[in-house]
């Protein structure tokens, strides 16, 4: 991607133009995605969704900063995943920890979520009382008002 230096900073083209060099910084993106409260089985019914997320590219590694909810949740089943994501990771499991609010959960412990390698979804974990990883079940949001998450992965990307 061709850039142009300006007073105000470096532009860079609209379309990418790939440098051979790999210390050339050749590759900037801002954007937004839907980052999608979903699950592994049955999905939720619900009365609404909100999707926001946000992420910057800068060659292979991706921020991603994710706060969705769901409004009034029933009959989902399976485990809380969030789909959406812009790029998969090229490794992986990536972990990040997790804010979240209006869960149902018995661990008193750790809470954090993991995206797999070469997938644009992610999965909540906490820990049990056991100390055990237990990932989050529809289960434990099924009939809360608007629960939601607000999470921060960063990760490597292909090309």
């Amino acid at each position: 991607m061709a850039a142009s230096f300006t007073s105000q900073g470096i532009i860079y083209a609209a379309t990418q133009s790939q440098s051979s060099d790999a210390n050339t910084l050749d590759d900037y993106e801002e954007g937004t995605w839907a980052a999608t409260i979903a699950t592994t089985n049955t999905n939720f019914t619900t009365s609404g969704r909100a999707t926001g997320a946000i992420y910057t590219k800068i060659g292979q590694q991706v921020m991603t900063n994710a706060f969705p909810s769901i409004n009034s949740p029933s009959s989902g089943t399976g485990n809380i995943t969030m789909t959406g994501f812009p790029f998969a990771p090229v490794d992986g499991p990536i972990s990040a920890g997790l804010f979240f609010g209006r869960f149902d959960l018995s661990g008193d412990f750790g809470y954090y979520a993991n995206i797999a390698a070469d997938t644009t979804q992610c999965t909540f974990l906490f820990m049990n009382n056991n100390a055990n990883p237990t990932t989050m079940a529809a289960a434990q949001i099924n009939g809360n008002s608007t629960p939601y998450l607000n999470i921060n992965f960063v990760y490597r990307t292909a090309g």
